[in-house]
């Protein structure tokens, strides 16, 4: 014998616009993080000039 419940079950879904927003934001960090790591490679230094010295 089944017991009626008073709450209809409903099938459970993906919701799919939140899974889009997620995907977006972490296709914008990823590029925000990969293109902060390529300016870093053109940081320029100034290095100190070899000179001989006299002994």
């Amino acid at each position: 014998m089944e017991v009626a419940s008073p709450i209809p079950k409903k099938k459970a879904r993906i919701e799919i616009i939140p899974l889009i927003d997620i995907m977006f934001f972490l296709l914008a960090s990823f590029m925000m993080v990969s293109l902060s790591q390529t300016t870093m490679k053109g940081m320029k230094v100034n290095l100190p000039t070899g000179s001989s010295g006299q002994t």
